[in-house]
């Protein structure tokens, strides 16, 4: 019986030490493929009023951000403090790459929380190599950041609502209240969490208390957003188009690189997956997670596919680029 009990602790051990040896290769992968070239191309127009904006004093960038742009706020003022260090295409840049790399190993700790270390692992891997999160990793832009704080924010989101630990929920407020300060669209994220706790609701005891008053501090938070949205945004966000579900083709196209094979392979994909995920919840002793999380993994898809969704025109023009190279 010992020697048995020695020889699972030994290989579960070796398993750990494994995974943990194969997260440092991703991120490394991800750090060299974030990096390469990263001050070759000259700052274009949007990186540039970024970069101006950011080089003014605190009064006056306070002065901008509160009046007319408000969206990326939190962008700007780490932008500001990271322009001390050089305002070089290399320098300005790297800001973003890292926290694009930093974004690998907590895609791996949600996907082994949620599903397993294998999952985990996959997850990672595609995100180290996925072509849009390489090129707005190098973007002096808030792209790759509130990507970083909704992958925290929803790891946060899931072990606050097991753990039930008020040091959990203050991580997750903290970390949920300042995405949207990266960029606006970082609230969908938010949205598919909070809806996830509904249907939580029908099958666990949700920790009321801890939620709310987490819910009530975000809002808070937030509330100059809302004020800025309701009589100070100057139409900032009137170029982006309303979503519709015509729209749902053209983003597996786009995905794909324009491309129709590709792209049939990206919606069988998603089939496929969600076929398992259904099957997965309605058996009891389901491989992944328990079924009681089952809607914070789904929120979390949820979440990240609206997050992505506003920029898939942008995505197919790189894809398609890439696929001419």
């Amino acid at each position: 019986m010992e020697n048995s009990d020695r020889v699972n602790t030994v290989t579960s051990t070796r398993r750990l030490d494994g995974a943990f040896y194969a997260v440092v290769g991703i991120t490394a992968l991800a750090a060299f493929l974030r990096f390469w070239d990263l001050g070759k191309q000259s700052l274009w127009l949007d990186e540039t009023l970024s970069v101006e904006f950011a080089s003014k004093d605190w009064a006056s960038l306070w002065k901008v951000v509160s009046t007319n742009e408000a969206n990326m706020s939190l962008y700007y003022f780490m932008l500001h403090g990271w322009l001390y260090l050089g305002k070089s295409e290399f320098a300005v840049r790297s800001l973003y790459a890292i926290a694009g790399i930093l974004t690998i190993p907590a895609i791996y700790v949600l996907g082994k929380w949620l599903f397993s270390t294998r999952t985990a692992l996959l997850a990672t891997f595609l995100l180290a190599t996925n072509t849009f999160h390489i090129q707005y990793s190098q973007e002096a832009r808030s792209y790759s950041l509130v990507v970083l704080l909704t992958t925290l924010s929803s790891l946060f989101f899931v072990r606050a609502m097991e753990l039930r630990s008020w040091r959990e929920w203050v991580w997750y407020t903290l970390i949920t209240a300042s995405a949207p300060y990266c960029h606006f669209f970082a609230v969908m994220v938010i949205i598919a969490q909070w809806s996830a706790v509904a249907v939580l609701a029908r099958r666990e005891v949700v920790p009321w208390r801890q939620f709310l008053a987490s819910v009530a501090f975000i809002v808070l938070l937030c509330l100059p957003l809302a004020v800025y949205l309701r009589h100070g945004s100057n139409g900032h966000l009137d170029w982006v188009p309303r979503t519709q579900w015509s729209d749902l083709p053209q983003l597996f196209s786009s995905l794909a690189g324009e491309s129709r094979l590709l792209g049939l392979s990206y919606v069988a994909s998603c089939v496929a997956a969600l076929f398992f995920a259904v099957r997965a919840a309605r058996t009891s002793d389901s491989a992944f997670i328990p079924p009681s999380l089952d809607p914070l993994r789904r929120s979390s898809i949820t979440g990240i596919s609206r997050l992505t969704a506003p920029y898939s025109s942008s995505f197919g023009r790189i894809a398609t680029r890439c696929n001419q190279i």
